[in-house]
């Protein structure tokens, strides 16, 4: 699947779009991005000790404790304790409607912690949905596997276009850093997941792969992508892992694609800055904070030639009300944006328009914009 336009390419198997199948690790990601986005570092020690959360004491796949682990390690090896240790203090109802709410994933979701490692119940369409702003940095774009329909004589009834579910703002208080800052960390971590982690039976030499392992007690995972492509795999079957069983299948695919050659469109190179989750300023830093400067972005000579041209933002939203505005006006607006602000923008636009905030999308796109 294309994950900045939800073009599925192909699909093969049972339950894609309605079944409903145990999701296990592949859950992690889903709160990692909530937490980096709350603040939460890669370097962040995490405790990895016996826990037990009501009736329910939850166990590393290895039986093993670590004692500590980095926040960064702990998803990379896939360690259960510090990843239920993280979710707990993410707090339990805010991760399930940021799954639920902002990234869009369907299922059934348990009122317990264990949604922590994974019991939810959803199809691969709807892991796929949660894992695009990950790896797009914060849209979430319906999945299409329809491209046309089309009569014998020619005539169109209907034709693919992108449409846009949802851009993610960051929730009350989990707001230390932006969607585009979280998503750089989570891809920095999940590229490790497959060249040393759980992963590494899917490592494609001369290929970037950004990944995760799961494993559920009747089935097991591997969600891998490039700067274009999601390749999702599960394999049913008790006694599975992820990392053993399905990555080695997932890689001998992929292999025969293109998949891992399509650079990540978003500085995955930069640095971001420490901080800490309640959004205090840290003196120590990882690297300097990244900056995304506004593609195009005018001078003050020119923004004030251009007075009375380009309408405000306020101006902006009533005319999208009243159906009295164009994409490509919009996108001219846009430019002069950041990717922040550009967000947030469509996602106004999203709540009045949504044909027409999908169709901006589709132009940025097309322009190299997000």
């Amino acid at each position: 699947m294309e994950h900045t336009t939800g073009r599925i390419k192909a699909a093969y198997g049972l339950g894609i779009f309605e079944g409903r199948r145990q999701i296990g690790s592949v859950v992690k990601p889903y709160y990692y991005y909530l937490a980096f986005m709350a603040g939460w570092n890669k370097s962040d020690i995490l405790e990895d000790k016996p826990i037990r959360i009501g009736k329910w004491e939850p166990k590393n796949f290895d039986e093993q404790f670590w004692q500590r682990v980095t926040l960064e390690n702990a998803l990379v090896y896939s360690r259960n304790v510090p990843s239920v240790n993280l979710f707990m203090k993410l707090g339990q109802n805010k991760v399930k409607h940021f799954i639920q709410n902002v990234l869009m994933v369907g299922g059934y979701f348990p009122n317990d912690a264990t949604i922590s490692l994974g019991t939810i119940e959803t199809s691969l369409v709807d892991v796929a949905k949660g894992y695009e702003p990950i790896f797009n940095g914060g849209i979430v774009v319906r999945p299409r596997i329809i491209e046309y329909v089309r009569d014998k004589n020619g005539v169109y009834y209907y034709s693919y276009r992108p449409e846009v579910l949802n851009i993610v703002n960051n929730p009350k208080g989990f707001d230390a850093r932006t969607p585009i800052e979280a998503s750089i960390l989570m891809l920095q971590v999940m590229e490790k997941v497959v060249t040393m982690g759980t992963g590494k039976s899917a490592f494609l030499p001369g290929r970037t792969i950004y990944g995760k392992t799961g494993t559920a007690e009747k089935n097991a995972w591997f969600v891998g992508g490039d700067g274009k492509y999601l390749f999702l795999l599960v394999k049913d079957g008790k006694n599975l892992t992820g990392g053993r069983d399905v990555a080695p299948i997932w890689k001998k695919i992929a292999s025969q694609t293109t998949i891992g050659y399509t650079p990540i469109s978003l500085p995955l190179k930069s640095t971001i800055a420490k901080t800490s989750p309640s959004g205090t300023e840290s003196s120590e830093l990882e690297g300097e904070k990244i900056e995304l400067p506004s593609p195009q972005a005018p001078s003050k000579e020119e923004t004030t030639s251009e007075v009375g041209k380009v309408p405000s933002i306020s101006e902006l939203y009533e005319r999208v009300k009243n159906r009295t505005i164009t994409a490509m006006e919009i996108l001219d607006i846009l430019k002069t944006k950041s990717p922040d602000e550009q967000r947030e923008i469509l996602t106004e636009i999203n709540k009045f328009d949504p044909d027409l905030a999908a169709e901006v999308y589709l132009k940025l796109l097309g322009g190299g914009e997000f």
